[in-house]
């Protein structure tokens, strides 16, 4: 697998779990679309034209790091919200 391709693969899921957010909460998926695209476009701005040497390496690290950190976190928002409104319904019966 082309390191690039893991890369794309990282961000377009992150980018379509932020998506999802939308239809949850749309304040909450507009800060987190701003948040991802701002990285991720100062990040592959430095990956494709400050390249050179090791330091591609590095904003590939970077990227791919940050999108899977993002991805994961609202992951476990969505699994924390699910089980809090899981319990309110409980409760409500």
């Amino acid at each position: 697998m082309n390191d690039n391709l893991l890369l794309y693969t990282v961000s377009i899921v992150c980018f379509l779990v932020i998506i999802l957010t939308f239809w949850h909460k749309r304040k909450f998926g507009g800060v987190n679309m701003i948040l991802f695209c701002l990285y991720n476009s100062v990040l592959y701005y430095h990956l494709v034209y400050d390249g050179s040497g090791g330091q591609g390496l590095v904003w590939w690290f970077f990227l791919l790091v940050l999108s899977g950190c993002h991805m994961l976190a609202i992951l476990i928002y969505f699994i924390i919200i699910t089980l809090i409104k899981d319990n309110r319904l409980r409760k409500n019966k």
